[in-house]
């Protein structure tokens, strides 16, 4: 009868990647030169594609996990009041050469790049749309406190993606992974091809 905030951080799409898309672990796994030092071997790239063609399995165990998720709202009549929001942390790079995880010039659009899903509840008549504007993480509180009609009590860096006076982004900004290194990326920009 309450409104209710489930939040689920999962691991189910990281690295390594062993599940098929019906959830069984993958047997038939051989081994594949892992990266070395955070960087994918240069001189192997289809060891590298393989590992990609991983990577892609499990996604669709993680896409037959959220099918499941949608089936039990619906089934139990709470999927179109629903808010659901899909996102990742960050992206990762299957560039022969480049850092898996560490951003740089060469990878940046890869890592940068991860999905933001909002499923609207039906009550607000957002129509179903692909959007390409230059969302951020910071962007996911204040779109939700604007759903509920919640009042943020303290100043925020995002906007509501709902807010047509939302002020556009001319880069993204990106947390390394060593402490303090803050980057400004250049969103119009990037170079979309090796991703």
């Amino acid at each position: 009868p309450r409104p209710t905030c489930y939040f689920l951080h999962g691991l189910v799409s990281h690295y390594p990647h062993q599940m098929l898309p019906s959830g069984q672990q993958n047997g038939t796994l051989a081994t594949l030169p892992a990266r070395y030092g955070g960087y994918w071997p240069v001189d192997q790239p289809s060891a590298v594609a393989q590992q990609y063609q991983r990577h892609l399995l499990q996604v669709a165990f993680v896409d037959r996990l959220l099918g499941e998720l949608v089936a039990r709202l619906k089934q139990n009549s709470l999927y179109d009041k629903a808010l659901i929001v899909i996102t990742a942390d960050h992206g990762m790079s299957f560039t022969a050469g480049l850092p898996q995880r560490n951003i740089s010039n060469e990878n940046a659009a890869e890592i940068m790049r991860v999905p933001l899903v909002i499923k609207y509840p039906d009550r607000l008549n957002v129509p179903p749309h692909v959007s390409d504007v230059n969302a951020e993480a910071i962007d996911i509180l204040p779109t939700v406190a604007h759903v509920l009609g919640l009042g943020l009590t303290r100043p925020i860096d995002g906007a509501s993606l709902l807010d047509p006076a939302r002020p556009g982004r001319s880069s993204k900004v990106v947390l390394a992974t060593a402490p303090g290194r803050r980057r400004n990326v250049d969103a119009k920009n990037l170079d979309l091809e090796p991703a």
